[in-house]
C-alpha cells in the first residue's frame, strides 16, 4: 500500500509539469539538507563537513577526485543546484528526488548515475531501513545523494586515509576508491 500512495502523490505532484521536473517524492527524513565534502588525491585526503552550496559548485582541483555527499535530497532547489553545475540531465534530477525510483544504472556521455536501495536493520525497532540513494560518477566529482543523514562516505574506523589516494596509476578514476578505504552506513 505503500508504494502505491506514493506513486499516486507522485503524480499528483508532477500533473502538468514537464518532463524533469524535480519534485520530491517520499517522506521527509530530515529538516534540512547538508553537504559534505571528501576531496582525495595520491598525496592527501581532505574532508569538509556541511559545507555550503557555493563550495560544493567550485571545480576540483587538477589531479583530485571530489566526493560530495548530500543528505536531504528533498531539498529540489540544492539537488537542481548541483544538477546544473555538474550537467546533470534534468531526468536525472528528478529520479535523485524520486525516493520511489527502483534500482537502475544509466549511462551518459559525462557520468553514470546509479540509483541504489541500501538497507539497514534497526535492532531497536527490530525493522528494515530501506533508504533511497543516488550515487553520479563522473569526471574529477562523485555525488552521492540521500535522503536521510547518513554519513555513506565517511573514512573508516582505524583505516588509515593516507591511503585512500594511493593506488598507483588509478588517476583517481573509479578504481581509485579502494573497498577498505570508505565504508557505509
Amino acid at each position: 500500500m505503500k508504494d502505491s500512495s506514493l506513486r499516486t502523490s507522485a503524480m499528483a505532484a508532477q500533473a502538468g509539469l514537464p518532463p524533469g521536473s524535480a519534485v520530491f517524492v517520499g517522506s521527509r527524513k530530515m529538516d534540512t539538507s547538508s553537504i559534505d565534502i571528501i576531496s582525495y588525491n595520491e598525496e592527501i585526503v581532505a574532508e569538509e563537513k556541511d559545507c555550503p552550496l557555493e563550495r560544493a559548485l567550485e571545480p576540483a582541483e587538477d589531479g583530485s577526485v571530489t566526493w560530495i555527499n548530500i543528505t536531504g535530497i528533498h531539498d529540489t532547489e540544492l539537488i537542481d543546484a548541483i544538477g546544473r553545475r555538474f550537467g546533470l540531465h534534468p531526468l536525472t534530477r528528478e529520479d535523485i528526488v524520486n525516493t520511489g525510483q527502483r534500482p537502475k544504472a544509466e549511462e551518459f556521455p559525462e557520468y553514470i548515475y546509479l540509483v541504489l536501495k541500501m538497507m539497514t536493520y534497526s535492532e531497536t525497532s527490530r525493522d528494515i531501513d530501506v533508504e533511497h540513494v543516488s550515487l553520479v560518477l563522473g569526471g574529477g566529482v562523485r555525488a552521492l545523494l540521500s535522503g536521510k543523514a547518513r554519513r555513506c562516505l565517511r573514512p573508516c574506523q582505524g583505516k588509515d586515509q593516507d591511503s585512500l589516494g594511493k593506488d598507483k596509476g588509478q588517476g583517481g578514476g573509479l578504481s581509485g576508491i579502494r573497498p577498505d578505504g570508505l565504508c557505509c552506513g
